[in-house]
């Protein structure tokens, strides 16, 4: 009786391990990339980037999709130049909130947009154009129709991190393709 004991717990030990959720692996950028792109954006136009921040604030059409602000972590505090205007073109709306906690995926614009803060002050961002998120307060994701094979790969970590912008692992393309 003890062993079918010990066997049956062994077996329900073992099995809620193996049941437990993957954790996703998404490779995300810090504060110096964004630093990088900010002067220079147009050399890093069309490449990939993904951050991680808070949301400031969005504002969604339901047209045109959701444009946020978003305070990009590794800073220590939101100054100037921590912060990147995304903006998200899927009809419908999302989860997303003020105050979410969000990683994005995208592509950085050429130029800087220019805006005034409430101060008064004259700021300028680098937009970013985002093909995927995952909003982690949520548990949500989000990615535009033609990009799921990118989410995929960038939410399993089949993504490194280069100097410009996220790759797909070579070895995992070719796997991808067959």
């Amino acid at each position: 009786m003890k062993r079918i004991a010990l066997f049956l717990t062994l077996t329900l030990l073992s099995g809620c391990a193996v049941m437990q959720k993957a954790v996703r692996s998404y490779p995300l950028h810090g504060f110096e990339d964004l630093v990088r792109i900010q002067k220079n954006p147009e050399a890093h136009a069309d490449e990939l980037y993904a951050f991680s921040g808070e949301v400031l604030w969005i504002r969604e059409d339901l047209d045109t999709g959701a444009t946020f602000q978003l305070y990009v972590e590794g800073f220590g505090s939101r100054a100037e130049g921590s912060t990147v205007l995304v903006e998200y073109p899927v009809r419908g709306g999302t989860v997303i909130l003020e105050g979410h906690k969000v990683y994005v995926l995208g592509h950085p614009g050429k130029s800087h947009v220019y805006g005034t803060n409430t101060f008064g002050g004259t700021i300028s961002t680098v937009p970013f154009t985002a093909v995927a998120y995952f909003d982690l307060t949520a548990g949500q994701t989000g990615w535009l129709l033609e990009q799921e094979d990118l989410y995929r790969a960038w939410s399993e970590g089949r993504m490194y991190k280069s100097p410009w912008g996220l790759k797909v692992r070579e070895d995992e393309t070719r796997t991808a393709r067959k």
